[in-house]
């Protein structure tokens, strides 16, 4: 039952990371009306959660950058960001380096 959660994990992990080049960076900042994230902050705020409940479990220190912290933790949208944002590049390596990175555990 375990390997079968991990294999319907990296599925969902590479269709997300596959959803990413699939986007603009214009469409990733498109806040819908009635909602107050886009998916720019939607990827960003994956990456971020599962780092800090991974490393937390492990008691080690976060992989993802320090930034993400501010832009990506719940409670935080867009509208309220002071600092430069990840491009969709960047936050797919993020994505696809946790996937890989998780092989070796």
């Amino acid at each position: 039952m375990e390997e079968m959660i991990f294999r319907y994990m990296d599925t969902i992990r590479d269709h997300t990371v596959n959803t990413i080049n699939e986007l603009t960076e214009e469409t990733a900042d498109v806040i819908p009306p009635g909602f107050n994230n886009n998916i720019r902050w939607n990827l960003g705020h994956i990456a971020f959660i599962q780092d800090r409940v991974t490393f937390k479990m492990l008691e080690e220190e976060m992989g993802v950058p320090k930034i993400y912290k501010l832009l990506f933790s719940p409670g935080t949208k867009p509208a309220n960001w002071q600092f430069p944002t990840p491009s969709l590049t960047e936050l797919s390596a993020e994505l696809t380096d946790q996937k890989t990175g998780s092989e070796s555990f």
